[in-house]
């Protein structure tokens, strides 16, 4: 599959996929996913190919992770 667009916002990532927001927040507070960052305006995006290898049950490892500031 080919992204025009790698990284998309929690609302349309929950558009795109038909989870809630609320889910989405959840997996991630939770460590379920790790395929996302914060971009430098504090917004959560979602690595649509993270999510992609997480679907097919794939490792995550080679896909962005949230890194928190020193």
């Amino acid at each position: 599959m080919t992204y025009s667009i790698r990284y998309v916002q929690i609302g349309k990532f929950a558009e795109l996929t038909g989870y809630t927001d609320k889910a989405i927040r959840r997996k991630i507070e939770s460590g379920a996913w790790v395929f996302f960052e914060k971009a430098p305006d504090k917004k959560i995006l979602i690595d649509l190919r993270g999510y992609e290898l997480w679907v097919r049950g794939n490792n995550t490892e080679g896909c962005v992770q949230y890194r928190t500031q020193p």
